[in-house]
């Protein structure tokens, strides 16, 4: 190429070049974000106008000096953040981007800096750094452990101090599955797939400690960990297990204590129910007899028999009737024979059939039960529907009462249900607290001695349903 020609050529290529240069400082001047060129020593050459509305319209000298002093070898390109002050008094954090620019010899000419406002968004990362240190300081020190499966069953994370009773501390479960730590690995694994399918699973635990001494007893309650918030999908399985162990011991003790009580009125009612039946009862009979040899006397004597005395020996007759009667049904609702004899169901059947013999009532027995259950098992739920039957005979006015019971899984499911009144739950307990009359209190007493559930449906007008439900020892789910 001749000079001429390369001349031109340098003249076209400097006159293609000014429309670049002219774009680059369009491009610098009209950027949204802030940025600023610099000499070598920090000193301000050049800034745009959002550098200059985020340095509130100053040179910030000690700005140039932190990029400055940032420089700890020669990169190409790094990063500062900075803590600014305006001249009205607001601080503003700014992210630098910093380009270090050099001549062609490769010296060092200067900083091409980009400025980015992050007030707000450190603001926001100081503030969940902050609830996340209180989250994990509450964790910590709560009588709880919080845990976090993967999709894997691994745990991930845990923490809380709630199994420092049984010596197992959060490290040694982070990398263990689900099932490796419930322990059961088939019925647990079977119960992380429900949690994976969006099911929440409660349960109490007792985890033997690694001494032998003691017992520890846990509130567990697992649940799906959603991928998003307000997403779709499952990232794993969160639990979170609370230390019970005193409250469970004290609620055990307390459902033992009322057990004895219960026992010990049992025991009592048969004890007085066998006096009865020995004493006042055969006293009661003997009474009976004798007055009726001495009716058959006064009959003898014909006309010359005072009439006044045939009036009182057939009133004293028929009080000591009454007075046996009334004693042996005492005696029976004291403690029926058929509940020691035959058991439960026929017992249930017979003061059924009483109640219908009182009232009037129509009555239906449906028992799918067939085998016996344990005694003391038999007296509790015995008296619960026994009072059930007697508040339908005092206060229902009912026409028809049916007694069911069935076999559910591992309990005993009992229902009275009448087509009565009903009545109004709170001003019924009101009044019998303010009477004495106890009956619904005796009733959830007795159903808590035996780890059971207690619920009765009814409002005024509507009938009742009183729902009994009591575990079985000795019965499979």
């Amino acid at each position: 190429m001749d000079a001429e020609a390369a001349e031109a050529a340098s003249l076209g290529a400097g006159e293609r070049s000014r429309p670049a240069v002219l774009d680059l400082g369009l491009a610098f001047e009209q950027a949204t974000i802030g940025m600023a060129l610099l000499a070598a020593d920090g000193q301000f050459l050049r800034m745009n106008r959002p550098m200059c509305a985020l340095l509130g319209g100053q040179d910030a000298e000690e700005l140039g000096h932190a990029v400055a002093r940032a420089v700890r070898a020669d990169p190409p390109r790094f990063e500062v953040e900075h803590r600014h002050q305006r001249p009205d008094g607001t601080v503003v954090e700014l992210r630098l981007d910093v380009t270090v620019l050099h001549d062609r010899d490769g010296g060092q000419l200067g900083y091409l800096t980009q400025a980015q406002d992050v007030t707000e968004r450190n603001a926001v990362t100081r503030k969940l750094k902050t609830n996340d240190a209180w989250m994990r300081s509450l964790i910590d020190n709560a009588p709880v452990v919080m845990s976090v499966y993967d999709l894997d069953g691994k745990c991930t994370f845990s923490a809380g101090r709630a199994f420092d009773r049984v010596g197992i501390s959060s490290e040694e479960r982070v990398g263990r599955t689900y099932a490796e730590l419930r322990g059961d690995i088939a019925e647990a694994t079977k119960d992380f797939e429900r949690l994976l399918a969006g099911e929440v699973i409660s349960a109490k635990r007792e985890i033997t400690p690694k001494s032998p001494d003691g017992q520890t007893i846990f509130d567990v309650h697992y649940g799906p960990l959603p991928a998003e918030v307000d997403g779709e999908g499952v990232a794993g399985v969160i639990s979170v297990a609370v230390d019970i162990t005193d409250l469970e011991l004290a609620e055990r003790g307390r459902r033992q204590l009322l057990h004895q009580l219960i026992t010990a009125q049992e025991n009592e009612q048969r004890r007085l129910a066998g006096n009865l039946h020995d004493d006042a009862i055969q006293a009661l009979t003997a009474a009976r007899m004798h007055l009726s040899v001495l009716s058959m006397a006064i009959a003898r004597l014909g006309v010359d028999a005072d009439p006044e005395l045939r009036e009182a020996a057939r009133q004293v007759g028929e009080n000591l009737e009454h007075g046996v009667n009334a004693a042996r049904t005492f005696l029976f609702d004291m403690r029926p024979p058929l509940l020691d004899q035959e058991g439960l169901a026929p017992a249930l059947g017979q003061q059924l059939d009483k109640l219908g013999e009182r009232t009037g009532c129509a009555t239906e027995f449906d028992w799918l039960v067939e085998q016996r259950l344990d005694q003391d098992l038999e007296v509790l739920v015995f008296r619960v529907v026994q009072e059930a039957l007697a508040n339908v005979a005092k206060h229902a006015s009912a026409k028809l009462v049916e007694l069911r019971g069935r076999r559910d899984g591992s309990a005993l499911e009992v229902e009275v249900t009448d087509d009565g009144v009903g009545f109004d739950q709170a001003q019924a307990r009101g009044r019998a607290m303010a009477d004495g009359h106890l009956g619904l209190r005796s009733m959830e007493e007795r159903v808590a001695a035996g780890d059971g559930e207690l619920r009765i449906d009814t409002a005024p007008g509507f009938g009742t349903t009183v729902h009994v439900r009591m575990p079985v020892p000795g019965w499979g789910a």
